[in-house]
């Protein structure tokens, strides 16, 4: 399976680089890499450095949560 593939199965749109190196099982240097390939191929948007995100759909929420540590989306938020 593509690592690309991987990124789609998981569900989530935004992934940070110690997320990607557990997806991909692979270590920093070749998270980087491969991440800056997806990026000129159109596949991932760097949303700030080791924030990146899918192209298709960006959930907001999950989103904030990487964005600002430590938050979270409150239930009034939610419903």
């Amino acid at each position: 399976m593509n690592k690309f593939a991987q990124l789609i199965k998981t569900g989530k749109t935004v992934f940070n680089t110690s997320e990607l190196m557990d997806i991909w099982n692979t270590n920093r240097n070749t998270v980087k890499s491969t991440v800056y390939r997806m990026i000129k191929q159109k596949n991932l948007i760097r949303i700030k450095p080791g924030v990146f995100a899918l192209k298709e759909e960006i959930n907001e929420f999950e989103l904030g949560c990487k964005l600002i540590p430590k938050s979270y989306i409150s239930l009034f938020t939610v419903l």
